[in-house]
């Protein structure tokens, strides 16, 4: 249900490059595998409430890259998985910060160019 809402206001974009789609079968191939493969995904997933998945399906990373990210960490930090701890964390340490926009922008000053 969460990839139909989700997909029903509109492809889901991808934040390094907003020119490409993700699928929304191959998307919800990805969760409905993950889900069925115990110990794939966190143990709160099962738990969330539709309007939570929905942020969770539309997470604007390539369906390679949902695959990628969950292989990096069961790989490096498998502990992850299977508790609910630094939930807020298991993945930014994978994502390289920039402090520029694709225009050259500072992304801190942003709000002030608005």
């Amino acid at each position: 249900m969460a990839v139909a809402l989700e997909y029903a206001n509109g492809n889901i974009n991808f934040w390094a490059n907003s020119n490409l789609k993700s699928d929304p079968i191959k998307r919800y191939d990805i969760y409905s595998t993950l889900n069925n493969t115990p110990g794939a995904l966190r143990p709160i997933f099962k738990t969330l409430s539709v309007e939570l998945l929905r942020h969770v399906v539309n997470a604007e990373i390539s369906d390679e890259d949902i695959i990628w990210i969950r292989d990096k960490i069961k790989r490096e930090n498998p502990q992850l998985l299977f508790n609910n701890d630094e939930l807020s964390n298991a993945t930014y340490k994978y994502i390289a910060y920039n402090p520029f926009n694709k225009y050259g922008d500072d992304v801190q000053k942003g709000r002030l160019l608005w």
